[in-house]
């Protein structure tokens, strides 16, 4: 799928992180949402994972448990470029 078929919804589901500097302290845990295309949300805080969210839609890092899909797709399955 090349970034020009996205719809760009966005479903994060159980998914936890820990960037592998300080693996013990989870900077995502069990965060759960979903992200319609067309509708603006905001994240917003001090520390709270903002960007590690990105990081991880781009796969610059993988989480450690749960899935992100894209359209219902696994990112996995998509192209790191398209993700990007």
């Amino acid at each position: 799928m090349r970034s020009s078929e996205f719809k760009g919804n966005i479903v994060f589901e159980n998914v936890s992180f820990a960037y592998p500097i300080n693996e013990k302290k989870n900077i995502v845990h069990d965060f759960s949402h979903t992200f319609e295309s067309n509708k603006t949300t905001a994240i917003y805080g001090y520390k709270c994972g903002k960007s590690t969210l990105i990081h991880l839609i781009e796969r610059n890092y993988d989480p450690k448990f749960g899935n992100i899909m894209i359209d219902g797709k696994h990112i996995e399955e998509l192209e790191i470029n398209s993700l990007r």
